[in-house]
């Protein structure tokens, strides 16, 4: 009889079926084993848009001003000049708006501004009449206010959060003059003009954006504001007549805060 022959050898094929699957069930878990493990996967960071100079934007300024009025005057017969230096502290507030394009950065802006200017001089009227009980003219100016409406073009090739740009446009502010004609010291007629005068201003700068929202800046500017006719009048006859300039050199430094339009987000750095 074969028969007990056939079954033997199918339980060794069984038996070696099954350690070949457990060996291969084995290497697999310990091949698993040794693999690295899998590493998190990080998102790709989020690209701050470039920073932009286009948009709105309101500040304030502090600096000092050397201003000149010039005058002169008709008195009969006699002529003179005078020119009488205007100096002091200015401050006020500025806003306009920027628009970007490629370097290039256009604008408007507009000021407003108080003004400590003051100057004052006596000059005689004529040779050795200056002493004591003799005949002059005694003049005190001051600008008290003063704004400008300006076009600004700025280049930004250099840095784009640096802007050095040139700007000029029109100018008005309130210049107020007192003249005495003394005799003996003693005031004997006076003058005083006080009025609104317009003309134009020129200069530039450079400005530098320290976040998205904040930026500083350096200026310098001359204004001039025109000519101013006047006359003095006894009983109807004139016996003056007065022509004045003003102009004035400008320095200051100014922080803004800006509202950006397409630049980083809102607030940020």
């Amino acid at each position: 009889m074969v028969r007990p022959v056939e079954n033997g050898e199918d339980d060794m094929k069984a038996l070696f079926t099954s350690v070949a699957v457990a060996a291969t069930l084995l290497t697999a878990n310990a091949m698993a084993a040794d693999l690295p493990a899998r590493m998190p996967v990080k998102a790709p960071p989020v690209m701050a848009p470039p920073f932009s100079w286009t948009g709105a934007y309101i500040g304030a300024n502090v600096g000092y001003s050397w201003g000149r009025q010039k005058t002169s005057v008709g008195l009969g017969p006699i002529g003179l000049e005078e020119t009488q230096d205007v100096n002091g502290v200015v401050g006020g507030v500025q806003g306009g708006f920027n628009w970007q394009v490629g370097q290039w950065v256009f604008g408007m802006e507009n000021d407003i501004q108080a003004s400590g200017q003051e100057g004052d001089s006596f000059y005689p009227l004529g040779l050795g009449l200056a002493a004591p009980g003799g005949i002059g003219i005694s003049a005190e100016h001051k600008l008290r206010w003063f704004g400008t409406a300006r076009s600004r073009l700025g280049y930004t090739g250099f840095d784009n959060r640096v802007m050095i740009y040139a700007t000029g446009g029109a100018a008005y502010g309130e210049v107020k003059s007192n003249y005495d004609i003394v005799f003996g010291g003693i005031p004997a007629a006076s003058l005083d003009l006080k009025n609104t005068r317009f003309g134009w201003t020129a200069g530039g700068g450079i400005e530098w954006a320290a976040s998205s929202n904040w930026s500083m800046k350096l200026e310098y500017l001359y204004l001039d504001l025109g000519k101013e006719e006047a006359s003095i009048a006894i009983l109807g006859a004139p016996i003056a007549g007065l022509e004045s300039t003003f102009t004035d050199h400008i320095v200051r430094v100014g922080a803004n805060y800006r509202f950006p339009i397409g630049g980083p987000a809102f607030g940020g750095f």
